[in-house]
């Protein structure tokens, strides 16, 4: 599937939020949905994959989303007035976003709405009162069509014009058309469900994500107070735009700039700092070298991947691991940490032609002990290069597209990190950091620029922003 270009998506998304669902907005419902299938670039779809979009949507279109009546509003254990803090996934940076929240105001006083039973098992302190978004109040199908009915044309329109415009088919028709039908189904469900809860206020990981944007259009229909964090880094332009939320807590000022040049609206934006950052590991780097078999002096590079096509993935492992393995083995060790979204199949051969680097495929490392251990984090343009360097990790980045660097620029423009583009260059550097003659001094006036490109991008970390944004909720 070609890419379409993300100002014409938001252009697009743009017109779906211009119409109205029972006086609830649809702005955010297709944000995910978009950036995953046009700006990332999916391969053809499958007929398998094409079947069972049409029987999903025959599906909901006559019978509703099958997650819709089974949360039991009768019997239901709840507090009303309770804040709301939505649980979106058990992936660390993601569950750790809104949990240091949590513990801080108290189990007791928090509604949990969570995405489904299995993550119950990642609470340490558990929570008193939770529902799941896999399982949500019943609503009125009758009243739904009678309310879809009102809107149907104009959508139908607009997703036509799209679809005809790129060329999509009939299956991305079916496909937008049914991720409203739910939409729809849910903003009313949650409806049910904020009313029947009447939350003191509702924070979320991500406002324009699809399983929490229906939450805050509800709650707002409800003027309940919404607040979202950042779920990451800015990596492009499509999905932290308009801000759906009242208030949106950002790590620092670069974020706040950023955001700002998206079009959002300054007087919206809170600087917090990261909840679920950390500015030390908290494993030793000498536990993890046992777990790896290695001896003490090793020195580790990591290449931190990211979620790119096929053709650039390949370009960014190789030039890693063409200069790691240039280096001396007895005294370098590469280590490649795959994003948790990431098909792994690609890295199969990879392991075999290069059998020297460790390619974790398997997960072996945890995100934490990946961190304690490496000495130099290679990474294009993510989250876990910002989290590095907050941790005292100094960061190098190899640049395989200058259209997708994103946050990757900013660290080489804002903050003189290093950056190369071919597996000489990167080995070039690394030899000057980790086995020259005057490798120590260098390291250590490296990692000194590094600290300060930290600041830059997050302010405060751990306790003191969970401090920072509970203070905000009870302000504002």
């Amino acid at each position: 599937m070609p890419k379409i270009d993300t100002a014409v998506l938001f252009d697009f998304e743009k017109k779906i939020a211009e119409l109205s669902f029972d006086g609830m907005s649809l702005d955010g419902s297709l944000t995910t949905f978009l950036r995953i299938e046009f700006v990332s670039g999916q391969p053809e779809i499958s007929l398998r994959s094409k079947l069972s979009a049409f029987y999903s949507y025959y599906r909901v279109k006559y019978f509703g989303d099958p997650n819709i009546g089974k949360y039991d509003i009768a019997n239901s254990h709840i507090q009303k007035g309770n804040g709301i803090l939505t649980f979106i996934s058990g992936s660390r940076h993601l569950f750790e976003i809104n949990y240091p929240v949590f513990k801080k105001m108290g189990a007791e006083n928090i509604h949990c709405i969570i995405d489904n039973r299995t993550l119950l098992d990642h609470f340490t302190i558990k929570p008193v009162f939770y529902s799941f978004m896999n399982e949500l109040p019943a609503i009125s199908f009758t009243e739904w069509r009678n309310k879809f009915t009102l809107i149907e044309a104009k959508l139908n329109a607009v997703i036509h014009s799209f679809c005809k415009e790129h060329h999509l088919g009939k299956f991305y028709f079916f496909k937008i058309k049914n991720l409203l039908l739910l939409y729809t189904q849910r903003l009313l469900s949650y409806r049910v469900l904020l009313t029947h809860l009447n939350p003191d206020f509702i924070l979320v990981e991500h406002d324009r994500y699809i399983l929490t944007s229906p939450i805050i259009n509800a709650a707002k229909n409800l003027n309940i107070r919404t607040y979202t964090s950042l779920h990451g880094v800015i990596n492009d332009t499509l999905g932290y735009t308009p801000i759906l939320a009242d208030k949106l807590f950002a790590w620092g000022d670069i974020q706040k700039k950023k955001l700002i040049t998206l079009g959002a609206e300054e007087n919206k934006i809170i600087i917090s700092g990261a909840a679920q950052l950390q500015n030390k590991t908290i494993i030793a780097k000498e536990d993890v070298l046992i777990k790896l078999g290695l001896d003490a002096g090793v020195k580790i590079i990591l290449l931190a991947t990211n979620p790119l096509n096929d053709d650039l993935r390949e370009k960014y492992i190789q030039i890693f691991c063409e200069a790691v393995t240039q280096l001396p083995r007895n005294k370098i060790k590469g280590i490649v940490r795959l994003h948790p979204s990431e098909d792994k199949v690609l890295y199969e051969k990879y392991k075999e032609k290069f059998s020297d680097i460790f390619i974790d495929t398997q997960g072996f490392l945890s995100y934490d002990e990946s961190l304690a251990v490496t000495d130099i984090v290679c990474n294009f343009s993510s989250a876990y290069g910002i989290d590095a360097l907050i941790k005292g990790k100094p960061v190098i980045i190899i640049n395989i597209d200058d259209t997708l660097l994103a946050v990757g620029k900013e660290m080489i423009e804002k903050g003189s990190i290093k950056w190369v583009s071919n597996s000489a260059q990167l080995k070039s550097i690394l030899e000057v950091l980790l086995i020259s003659d005057h490798h120590l001094s260098n390291y250590e006036n490296y990692l000194s620029v590094c600290k300060h490109t930290s600041k830059l991008f997050c302010e405060v970390y751990g306790d003191d922003a969970t401090d920072n944004i509970i203070h905000a909720i009870q302000n504002y």
